[in-house]
């Protein structure tokens, strides 16, 4: 059994996957099918073994995204952290400032441009 979250868009899921691409250098979009209208059918956001699909609604939907709801990814360098806390919460808006927690050794939650939440761990060493 494998678990992959899908995100569901009104319209700009390709504006998102051109904004993740460039805040996280090593995804790569696959597989990913548009409508004659240019609106996402289909996509896939790899990050490694990791799969994110993605969708533009061909219907308007009365819902959007919230923080309830986050994608936590945990990072093997502060530098590929760093970049990706700048670029999401650009446009964005900040729930935790990037810094040193407890829990982690560094951790930054933001909220990005499109509603997505993301929370961005290096963890501490074991």
């Amino acid at each position: 059994m494998k678990l992959h979250p899908m995100l569901m868009f009104k319209g700009n899921a390709a504006d998102a996957l051109e904004h993740y691409t460039s805040a996280m250098p090593a995804a790569k979009v696959t597989d990913k099918r548009e409508r004659e209208d240019g609106t996402i059918e289909s996509a896939n956001l790899m990050f490694g073994e990791n799969q994110l699909l993605m969708i533009d609604s061909p219907i308007d939907q009365p819902f959007d995204f919230t923080p309830s709801f986050s994608l936590f990814v945990f990072f093997d360098d502060p530098v590929s952290l760093d970049l990706a806390y700048e670029r999401l919460s650009k446009g964005g808006q900040v729930m935790m400032k990037l810094g040193e927690y407890d829990f982690a050794k560094r951790y930054g939650w933001v909220c990005d441009q499109f509603g997505v939440s993301w929370q961005l761990c290096l963890p501490q060493a074991e």
